[in-house]
């Protein structure tokens, strides 16, 4: 059995990030255990990239963690599972995804979602 107080929550922001007001910002600073996958371009999203921002997130959380992605994020979160180890996937307890854009996201389709 596990315990709340060991298990990260893990946000996955989606294009242009989440700011401080976006329930990701509030979960962020109310949740102790709570960190945010950082990418290096918000903006103009690779695939291969992001993927590897949060293998990079993941791999920085010793224990059990749960997903919360958003937007862009959860076809980020759903891409690094399907690459991801089993011992990888096995640290996942759960994943919340928040309204996944339809792709490929076509600069229209971005407009939207600012």
């Amino acid at each position: 059995m596990w315990d709340d107080d060991d298990v990260t929550l893990l946000t996955v922001p989606g294009w242009g990030d989440s700011g401080d007001t976006h329930w990701h910002g509030y979960w962020e600073k109310t949740y102790p255990l709570a960190r945010r996958a950082a990418q290096r371009d918000w903006l103009y999203p690779t695939r291969d990239e992001w993927v590897a921002g949060l293998a990079a997130a993941v791999a920085d959380i010793p224990g059990q963690l749960v997903i919360a992605a958003h937007s862009l994020g959860c076809h980020t979160a759903v891409a690094w599972l399907l690459q991801a180890s089993l011992l990888e996937q096995r640290k996942v307890k759960g994943a919340l995804l928040v309204a996944p854009p339809a792709i490929p996201l076509t600069d229209e389709r971005a407009l939207h979602l600012a």
